[in-house]
């Protein structure tokens, strides 16, 4: 399988590297990774563990979205949901509606994810975190 290369870039006014992540369908995800010490080469903070990060939520974002949707849309469903100006009536359209927004690699290599919420949840922001290993560190929560 051939992987694209991103060029990371530090941002000297955030104090941290931007990166743009493709997704297989093409769409660009703006990413961070915040170090945890900014004075340190990127190399030598886990640059290979950020990498097989961003590598397992590149391939595996369908999969994200549908534990999204299995965590979340019953509660959706039941507090949120607006027969007058909802449209989204099942689990598969709620996971089609949501989509990856954000990237930001913590000092810890794990990925922080923000997905836009497609107005479900009021305009809020569904987050949650995983890391290299498909492991997610918290089930997905409203934000902002």
């Amino acid at each position: 399988m051939i992987y694209a290369r991103a060029i990371v870039c530090w941002d000297e006014r955030q104090g941290e590297w931007s990166f743009t992540m493709k997704l297989p369908a093409g769409r660009a995800i703006p990413g961070t990774i915040v170090p945890e010490d900014r004075r340190r080469p990127l190399f030598e903070q886990g640059l290979d563990e950020i990498r097989d990060c961003v590598r397992w939520v590149r391939e595996n974002e369908p999969t994200i979205r549908q534990y999204i949707a299995d965590e979340m849309f019953e509660g959706w469903l039941n507090g949120w949901y607006d027969e007058e100006i909802d449209t989204i009536t099942t689990k598969d359209e709620f996971h089609a509606a949501i989509s990856l927004s954000g990237i930001n690699i913590l000092e810890n290599c794990r990925a922080s994810l923000c997905y836009n919420d497609a107005n479900l949840f009021g305009g809020h922001a569904i987050v949650l975190s995983v890391g290299a290993d498909g492991r997610f560190d918290y089930g997905p929560t409203i934000w902002g």
